[in-house]
C-alpha cells in the first residue's frame, strides 16, 4: 500500500523517511532523536561504507538524506551515486562544521541545501522537508516511486511524470510570469540538464542560458538551481 504522509504542527515530518550519515555519534544521536520527535522515520549510518551497505540492501529507502561532508571513511558527497540509484532516488542535503565550502559548490554537486553543524531542530525540519520534496519531484518525473504502486494506479508512469512536469511549469508560468524561453529552461533544469546541455538542446549559447537562469532567480526568489526547482514544485504542494 502506498505510504500517505499527513503532516501537522506537532509532527511536521510525520512519515518522512530520513537517513542521517555522520561519524559524530553524540551529534548523530541528537539529530536522530529530534527528527523522531518531529515524526520522521529515521535510519542512521556512521560512515560512507555503512550508508552504502544500508542503501544497497533496500532495507531502508529514505525520502531525504542528511549527510556529513567529511566522514571517517570518506566524503559525504561520495554517496551521491548510491542515493541516485533508480531504486533509491533520494535527494540529499549536506551538514558540515568545516569552513571554506560554499553553498554554491555543494549545490553544484547536487545538494539541496547546506546546514552548518550543530544545527537546531528548527533548522533541520525545513531542510528535511525541502529535501524530501525534491525526492518526490524527481521520483514522479522519473516514474520511480520507492514503494510498489497500487494495482488501480495507471500503468503509464512515464505519461504521468510528463503531466506532473507540465503542470509544474504551467503553475510557475502563471505565478512567476515566465516567458516561453524561461519555461523551456526551467523544464530542462527540472530534468537536471547542465547549462551546456540546455544550450545544446535549445540551440542557444551558454551565456544566454546563464542570463535566463539569472532572470529565473530574480523572479522566483531562488538563489540556486535547486531553489528554482523547489519554488516551482511547491506551487503544486497542498496548502
Amino acid at each position: 500500500m502506498k505510504r500517505v504522509i499527513e503532516n501537522d504542527e506537532h509532527h511536521p515530518l510525520d512519515g518522512v523517511q530520513v537517513l542521517i550519515v555522520d561519524d559524530d555519534e553524540p551529534l548523530r544521536g541528537s539529530i536522530v532523536r529530534g527528527l523522531r520527535r518531529a515524526g520522521a522515520i529515521v535510519g542512521e549510518a556512521s560512515g560512507y561504507h555503512e550508508a552504502v551497505a544500508l542503501l544497497s540492501s533496500r532495507r531502508f529507502v529514505p525520502d531525504a538524506a542528511l549527510v556529513d561532508l567529511r566522514l571517517g571513511d570518506g566524503w559525504g558527497l561520495e554517496l551521491v551515486e548510491a542515493l541516485a540509484d533508480p531504486a533509491v532516488c533520494c535527494a540529499f542535503s549536506v551538514m558540515t562544521a568545516l569552513g571554506g565550502h560554499t553553498e554554491a559548490c555543494l549545490i553544484g554537486a547536487g545538494a539541496v541545501d547546506l546546514l552548518r553543524k550543530p544545527a537546531p531542530l528548527a533548522a533541520l525540519i525545513p531542510v528535511v522537508q525541502a529535501t524530501a520534496a525534491r525526492s518526490r519531484f524527481v521520483r514522479e518525473y522519473r516514474g520511480a516511486p520507492p514503494t510498489p504502486a497500487p494495482a488501480s494506479e495507471p500503468a503509464d508512469r512515464e505519461a504521468r511524470s510528463r503531466r506532473a512536469l507540465h503542470n509544474t511549469i504551467a503553475a510557475a508560468r502563471v505565478q512567476y510570469t515566465l516567458s516561453e524561453r524561461e519555461q523551456e529552461v526551467t523544464r530542462l533544469i527540472c530534468r537536471e540538464f547542465s547549462d551546456d546541455e540546455i544550450a545544446a538542446s535549445l540551440s542557444v549559447s551558454v551565456s544566454t542560458v546563464k542570463r535566463i537562469e539569472k532572470s529565473l532567480h530574480c523572479k522566483t526568489g531562488a538563489r540556486t538551481r535547486a531553489g528554482i526547482v523547489r519554488a516551482c514544485y511547491e506551487l503544486l504542494e497542498p496548502a
